[in-house]
Parts: C-alpha cells; structure tokens; sequence
C-alpha cells in the first residue's frame, strides 16, 4: 500500500542533495551607502526583489532534483 509519509520519507535524500543550489549572478548596479535602509555595520549587502529569485531557485532545484533521480535510477539499472 502506498503512503504519502514513506514516499516524502524515501524521497527526503534526494530532495535535500536537490536543495544544495549553486548559482552563477550578475550585479547589475551597486551602491556606495546603505543611506539608511540598514545598517553599514552589516558589511556587504545583496538585495534582491524575492519575485526575481523565487523562479531562478525553483528552476535550479527541480533541474538538480531531476539530475539526481536520473543518477539514482542509472545507478539502480545498472546494479540489477
């Protein structure tokens, strides 16, 4: 019988190796000041609007999510 708690549970290596996400970004402009907005003592800074980086990070986990089932399986194939 099939259980949605032991598939996650099965499924749970992968999805965690998946998340490990590397990304290649591009500054597109930097400031010199925080002016106020937080404080300097933080250091460098990245902001980024959450709506651009909601889909670049969605694509790159289903993309290595993918990638690691694919190996999974060819290593399974090739063990029977």
């Amino acid at each position: 019988m099939f259980s949605v708690a032991s598939a996650i549970l099965d499924l749970a290596p992968f999805i965690i190796d998946a998340l490990n996400i590397t990304l290649k970004l591009k500054v597109k402009y930097s400031i010199d000041s925080p002016t106020g907005k937080w404080t300097s003592r933080l250091g460098n800074v990245i902001a980024m609007d959450y709506k651009n980086i909601t889909p670049i990070i969605e694509s790159a986990f289903k993309k290595n999510l993918i990638n690691i089932l694919d190996e999974a399986s060819s290593e399974e194939e090739s063990a029977t």
